[in-house]
C-alpha cells in the first residue's frame, strides 16, 4: 500500500509536469483517497481531454508502478463543466466546492488540508503548482485581505 504522503507528492509532480504537457492554470486542487478535484483552465480550451487524458494516464502508471499493481486505477473518466472566467460567483463557489471536500468527507474538521490547495488562498501559503483565480484578487484590495475574505466566504 502507498502511503498518502506519497500518493500525494507523486499527484503534485503529475500535476506539475503536465503544465509542462498542456499549458494551463491550475486554480484549485484537492486530492481525495479515490478522487482529485480541479479548477483549472488549459490556454487553449481544445485541450482539455488531452490534458485530462495524461493526468490519469500518467498517475495511474505510476501509482501502479509503485504499489505493484497494473490496469485501471482512477474509478472512472474524468467530468468537467464550463465555468466562465468572470462568473466570480460560481468561481468561489467551485474553489470552496474543492477546498471543503475533505471536511464534507469527514476527514478534517476545517477547510485546511495538506492536500488540497486551501492554504494557498486561506493562507497565502505557496504551493509552488496553483496560482490564485482572478476572481479571489478580486475580493479585496490587498492579498491578505483577499485571503481574509475568502476564508470567511469559506465559513458559510
Amino acid at each position: 500500500m502507498i502511503s498518502k504522503r506519497i500518493r500525494r507528492d507523486l499527484l503534485l509532480v503529475v500535476l506539475a509536469k503536465a503544465q509542462q504537457k498542456v499549458p494551463h492554470n491550475l486554480y484549485g486542487v484537492c486530492l481525495m483517497a479515490n478522487h482529485i478535484h480541479l479548477l483549472l483552465r488549459p490556454l487553449d480550451a481544445t485541450q482539455l481531454p488531452k490534458l485530462m487524458h495524461w493526468v490519469g494516464w500518467y498517475a495511474a502508471m505510476a501509482l501502479n508502478r509503485l504499489s505493484g499493481r497494473c490496469g485501471h486505477f482512477w474509478e472512472a473518466r474524468y467530468y468537467a463543466t464550463a465555468i466562465a472566467p468572470k462568473d466570480h460567483r460560481r468561481v468561489l463557489n467551485t474553489l470552496r466546492y474543492i477546498h471543503a471536500n475533505p471536511k464534507a468527507a469527514g476527514i478534517r474538521k476545517g477547510f485546511y488540508d495538506p492536500y488540497s490547495n486551501y492554504g494557498h488562498y486561506g493562507r497565502l501559503e505557496c504551493d509552488g503548482i496553483s496560482e490564485w483565480h482572478p476572481s479571489f484578487l478580486q475580493l479585496a484590495s490587498s492579498l491578505k485581505g483577499c485571503s481574509r475574505r475568502y476564508a470567511r466566504f469559506c465559513q458559510y
